[in-house]
């Protein structure tokens, strides 16, 4: 803990816009390490005398030599680093290039961009948070976005709100671990133990306060069935001593955190989101060789490997030009009914396409073990994940009709009067994620209509959900999509820990790498949405029967 306060300390004094100052604080860290005794530091280390050596400074010199946003950050950091190998310190090295394991690293937006309106995002990144994630440098392709995610991570995570900072930290560690995603449950572990949290809750479950105990169930729910939820669930909530009972504001509050991290996780591992560099994966002290940069738990980019896939070790039968077609098709269709007068089918012929799209898209996904989870000590029920909803049994939930309670019409007042001003964040990701379009697809088509496409990719997510929208042609859903691209974001919605490199490649391989985070931006808003649908909906039905 001490340790960890003191780097937040010592390096905090960049996070500003300010030139002048950024200078004057990087000569006295400049001055720090000059008046350092390097070999003294040495000893230190050898005698386990930790408390006196600055080596676990050294990473983190390491990730803003490389990743900072401010260029001279970037230089003093490198001249210290450089400074201190002259003076026979070992300094750590990367393991892993670049932000992402899927992309190359020339392919994504560099910290040192020339576009002015990314350049401002990556430096609001840097001075809220410390560093400039790997996750924003990746949703640094779409700038809209990126402003938004940033606006709503400062709102729920950074204002003053319903729960009190370690708390926030705590639910979110509890969210990532749902889906073993280590970059975001040790970011968070970082933060609590910053925030004062106890250290002992990082232990075991056992060692928490009972009013946070029972968020381990509604946590297990909204990351892998969610249609389970109901006034029962929540019940425990508002219960018992006063000490362990939730205010509404308090629950939502928890449940939007949980819904972050549990759909941010899928994000990471669906663009292979690499661990930061000042991590425990992201560095090593060991001299660089080919066998160092690989990516845990993802295969590494080489030349080789996206050659060999390029030459087809596989069949890929829905590349780009095919899709152009089939979403022409699909309008030309659509608009021919609409020029006749025809009508889009009943409602039981809608809600049949549903329940056969859901039916015949099941995947084996669910039927394999479910891998070792190394962050138990978060976990209750930890066997519990995704099942097919088409498997569900029917006494557990009926369909979901959107018609009947929806996010525009019912959802933001409800959660708007909740969590005061939360609504329009929430909104703001859900709009531009799905209206995000540059009408274009693959580099080399433009003046495309991509509307199609994104809702079938939202309503697929929703579909696998429960969630049924009568005024959908479910029909859609499989005439636009193909099978490796439903694979893949079934995928990264309900099993993300189990993505691969080969699963990424497969679906439109000529797709541009910033349509790909497109993508996993569709599918982490609507299933954001789903859960919060079928949470915000019991909550409600709880408030009717109290009054």
């Amino acid at each position: 803990m001490q340790e960890n306060s003191q780097l937040h300390l010592f390096f905090a004094t960049l996070q500003t816009k300010d030139a002048s100052q950024r200078r004057n604080y990087l000569d006295e860290i400049e001055k720090e390490f000059d008046d350092a005794d390097p070999v003294n530091d040495n000893n230190n280390l050898q005698n386990g005398n930790h408390a006196n050596s600055k080596s676990s400074f050294y990473p983190v010199l390491l990730r803003l030599a490389h990743e900072c946003p401010f260029k001279d950050v970037r230089q003093s950091c490198e001249k210290i680093l450089k400074y201190l190998e002259n003076q026979g310190v070992r300094i750590p090295r990367r393991r892993l290039v670049g932000p992402s394991a899927f992309i190359p690293e020339n392919e994504c937006v560099a910290v040192d961009t020339d576009d002015v309106e990314k350049q401002s995002l990556f430096a609001d990144a840097f001075i809220m948070n410390g560093r400039l994630s790997h996750i924003h440098q990746i949703l640094g392709y779409h700038v809209k976005y990126l402003s938004q995610f940033l606006s709503f991570e400062s709102k729920l995570l950074h204002q003053n709100g319903p729960l009190q900072q370690s708390w926030i930290y705590y639910i979110g560690i509890i969210g990532a671990a749902r889906h073993q995603c280590s970059l975001l449950v040790e970011e968070c572990e970082r933060k609590f133990m910053l925030c004062d949290g106890d250290p002992d809750w990082l232990d075991s479950i056992e060692n928490i306060p009972n009013k946070l105990k029972k968020l381990f169930t509604l946590n297990k729910l909204l990351a892998h069935q969610p249609w389970l939820i109901n006034v029962d669930v929540l019940k425990d909530f508002f219960t018992g001593p006063a000490e362990e009972t939730w205010s509404m504001s308090e629950l939502l509050h928890a449940i939007l955190v949980l819904l972050h991290f549990q759909t941010l996780s899928g994000f990471i591992f669906g663009c292979g989101i690499n661990p930061e560099i000042d991590s425990r994966k992201g560095h090593t002290k060991r001299s660089p060789s080919s066998g160092e940069y690989t990516s845990g738990g993802s295969e590494p980019i080489t030349p080789t490997k996206i050659g060999r896939v390029k030459a087809g070790s596989f069949v890929d039968d829905s590349s780009t030009q095919q899709l152009f077609e089939k979403m022409l098709k699909v309008q030309e269709e659509y608009e021919l009914s609409s020029q006749d007068g025809e009508d889009d089918g009943t409602d039981d012929e809608k809600l049949r396409q549903f329940k056969e799209v859901a039916e015949t898209n099941q995947h084996e996904m669910e039927e394999f073990d479910t891998p070792q989870n190394r962050f138990n000590q978060y976990l209750d029920d930890k066997q519990f994940h995704y099942k097919e909803y088409a498997k569900r049994e029917k006494k557990d939930t009926e369909v979901f009709r959107a018609h009947d309670y929806n996010w525009q019409e019912h959802c933001f007042a409800f959660v708007n009067r909740l969590y005061p001003n939360i609504g329009p964040y929430l909104d703001g990701k859900f709009n531009c994620s799905f209206d995000l379009t540059y009408n274009s697809m693959g580099g080399n088509y433009t003046d495309v209509d991509t509307s199609k496409f994104r809702l079938a990719t939202w309503n697929y997510i929703h579909l696998i959900y429960g969630i049924f929208h009568d005024d959908y042609l479910y029909v859609e859903v499989n005439k636009l999509l193909e099978k490796p691209y439903k694979s893949y974001i079934k995928k990264v919605a309900c099993f993300p820990e189990r993505i691969t490199f080969l699963d990424y490649w497969e679906f439109y391989s000529d797709f541009l790498p910033s349509e790909k985070v497109h993508i996993n931006l569709l599918v982490l808003e609507s299933r954001f949405q789903a859960a919060l649908l079928y949470v915000s909906r019991a909550l409600m039905k709880h408030m009717d029967n109290k009054n």
